[in-house]
């Protein structure tokens, strides 16, 4: 990380002092350990520099959520007219939309303005925009030469199912790392019990029946990634947030040993579940769309990346049950 820092504050030093760039860059980014390879290396540093510009306007990360929203939506229009339009257009759509779904979140950690309210709405947009880029890709195969719409719409249905799977995956492990052992991250979950108190306790106004509406969303999405997340888990294990504060039968010296040597046993899992993120998916499109392959798209969502997913879930599992055997014993003997 320090060659990349080096020659990317060499190359951006027009924009900001360089002894800024490496602090601003960091402070705009997830844990390194949780941010996808391929969006560290090409995505980020272009977004970067967006929300470095943006950083002294007025324009709310949320703003940028919409645009980045609007722009899938054109992303899934270029590929639903792929026989009119060059493959090139939906491929720049989707890149810029991707850069864009990057910057909302590097300009919100450098203005301080993370917030349910912007991650919902990150969610919400991301799910119209892969139902408009899936959808409009399946259009485009099945017009394309090749028999059968009704089954490469089914096809892209069960892709952009494997894709919310994956993504909740690695959107878990990824936060549960966070919470062990990386507590000072400003950026925490909420339990959804405590959520659901927050949302009972809102009063009757506009304003609070417009955030009733986007805490529904917010708390709808967790419940659905906790159902899934329990592929990955032993029956004994609900997840951090459930196991590590609200199962008072645990022993706090339990509890203490699984967070003080979590990074040890699970760092390299996050790494893993890191190459399931919206970014692989996003490159597998471009990839596919530039070598005007798309029929390769679903194929490599659905068959690769769910062998990849189903060996990790394995590990995973054989991992949390050896780190609580571990702990159990160590707890004992305290």
């Amino acid at each position: 990380m320090e060659k990349f820092f080096f020659y990317f504050s060499k190359f951006y030093s027009i924009l900001l002092p360089v002894k800024k760039i490496k602090h601003l860059f960091t402070r705009s980014l997830k844990p390194i350990e949780t941010e996808e390879p391929i969006a560290l290396l090409v995505f980020r540093p272009i977004s970067f520099i967006l929300a470095v510009m943006l950083k002294p306007t007025p324009i709310h990360p949320n703003i940028v959520t919409i645009v980045s929203m609007v722009c899938g939506v054109i992303t899934g229009y270029f590929f639903f007219n792929l026989h009119i339009y060059p493959a090139y257009y939906a491929a720049l759509a989707l890149f810029i939309t991707h850069t864009l779904d990057c910057v909302d979140g590097q300009l919100a950690r450098i203005k301080g303005l993370s917030s349910r309210l912007g991650k919902t709405l990150d969610g919400i947009a991301d799910i119209i925009t892969y139902i408009a880029i899936f959808g409009g890709v399946a259009y485009a195969i099945s017009h394309n030469g090749l028999k059968g719409e009704l089954h490469w719409t089914v096809y892209a249905l069960f892709a952009l199912f494997n894709y919310q799977i994956h993504i909740h995956m690695f959107d878990h492990f990824k936060n549960e790392l966070i919470h062990y052992s990386i507590p000072e991250y400003h950026e925490k979950l909420e339990s959804i019990d405590r959520l659901k108190r927050i949302y009972r306790n809102l009063g009757h106004s506009l304003a609070a029946r417009g955030y009733k509406v986007v805490l529904f969303f917010y708390i709808g999405f967790y419940i659905i990634e906790r159902a899934v997340i329990r592929l990955a888990q032993p029956n004994d294990y609900q997840g951090y947030l459930e196991w590590y504060y609200q199962n008072n039968n645990i022993p706090a010296s339990v509890k203490k040993h699984f967070r003080t040597h979590y990074r040890h046993y699970n760092w390299c899992l996050v790494r893993g579940w890191s190459m399931l993120g919206a970014t692989t998916h996003v490159s597998v499109f471009l990839v596919c769309t530039l070598l005007n392959r798309l029929d390769l798209i679903f194929w490599i969502i659905c068959v690769p990346f769910n062998i990849w997913t189903l060996f990790l879930v394995i590990c995973q599992r054989l991992i949390i049950r050896i780190q609580l055997n571990k702990a159990f014993k160590a707890g004992r003997i305290s």
